[in-house]
């Protein structure tokens, strides 16, 4: 009995390691890249409208969407899509809305996806409204030559770049992806929020900024918030880089704190087992709170 449990796995140990081996010929006859697997009919359409638009919806799948300036002065939207997967774009009382429309059955799932899907918006005027996006698992991409008042993107696993000039109010959200900002928006109030995503802001100016992660890092660079600056994370470090806010409350878990400010400040630290460097100076208040993090902030002179 030991002896043909034995030939058996061993059998079945050579077929693993035989299958293995045909897995990584054809990926090298691939290169690797998947997407040649896709099995799917992928067409391309373009929208145009000639009224004008003030504001944007987009609600969507698996699609990357880019929020583009357009270079001939017309608004159109051009979709990469699947045939069984075609996008819906309507314009009414000055709203664009995109929508994706899934008439995939049952038996559209069997066999390779790995192509994405894109989605690009060439808008004509420089300023609008609000641009809402609701997108599973798309990336976004907002260019820098647009002005919104209002901006909402939600995602699942999708990446959020976002460039655009804000003037009252942005909002990113997503759960495993990252969120890139850089934006001048002196008088917009900044809130971004991921659970296993980074969070990287830039040469950034704001009126009041919010930023919530559980386990993602968080990095501002040359940023200056007129007003409140707060962060909290689970897990996640917080590291500031010439940055600063009026007033300032940073709370992690087990995550390290560390960074320079540009301006002085009145710290008040707690912590349970981690080290505290800061100096000791008198200005806004900024507050640091970590459980077993370490908290080491300097003042740019």
């Amino acid at each position: 009995m030991k002896q043909n449990e034995k030939k058996i796995w061993s059998i079945a140990l050579v077929l693993l390691a035989i299958g293995l081996l045909i897995g990584f010929i054809g990926c090298c006859i691939l290169g690797f890249d998947f997407r040649k697997l896709d099995t799917t009919e992928k067409q391309t359409r373009v929208y145009e409208w000639s009224q004008e638009v003030r504001s944007l919806s987009v609600d969507m799948n698996t699609t990357d969407l880019k929020i583009l300036p357009s270079e001939d002065g017309k608004g159109k939207v051009v979709c990469h899509e699947r045939e069984n997967e075609p996008h819906t774009v309507s314009e009414q009382e000055g709203v664009l809305t995109i929508r994706c429309e899934n008439r995939r059955k049952w038996y559209d799932y069997i066999g390779f996806t790995f192509g994405k899907t894109e989605v690009c918006v060439y808008l004509p005027q420089a300023e609008y409204e609000k641009l809402t996006v609701d997108i599973d698992t798309g990336d976004v991409f907002v260019a820098s030559e647009m002005i919104f008042k209002q901006g909402k993107v939600e995602t699942d696993t999708g990446d959020i770049t976002w460039q655009a000039a804000v003037t009252e109010k942005l909002s990113l959200s997503t759960d495993t992806g990252d969120i890139e900002a850089k934006l001048q928006s002196d008088l917009a109030d900044l809130e971004m929020e991921t659970e296993t995503g980074d969070i990287d802001i830039v040469d950034t100016a704001c009126a009041n900024m919010k930023i919530e992660s559980d386990t993602g890092d968080v990095e501002l660079k040359n940023v200056v918030v007129a007003g409140d600056l707060r962060i909290q994370t689970s897990t996640g470090d917080v590291e500031l880089k010439d940055s600063d806010g009026a007033t300032m409350f940073v709370k992690t878990s087990t995550g390290d704190v560390s960074g320079r400010l540009l301006r002085d400040k009145t710290f008040i630290t707690r912590t349970s087992t981690g080290d505290v460097e800061v100096p000791k100076t008198q200005g806004g208040i900024c507050e640091i709170v970590t459980s077993t993090g370490d908290i080491e902030i300097k003042i740019r002179k």
